[in-house]
């Protein structure tokens, strides 16, 4: 994954307090 989708990822994460990488992980391995 690139930094900048990861950033954009924390800055969600942190404006919504919420936490989305295990959506992300496992939609790739579906």
């Amino acid at each position: 994954m690139k930094p900048i989708i990861q950033n954009k990822l924390k800055e969600i994460e942190d404006k919504y307090n919420v936490k989305i990488l295990f959506a992300v992980e496992s939609g790739s391995r579906a």
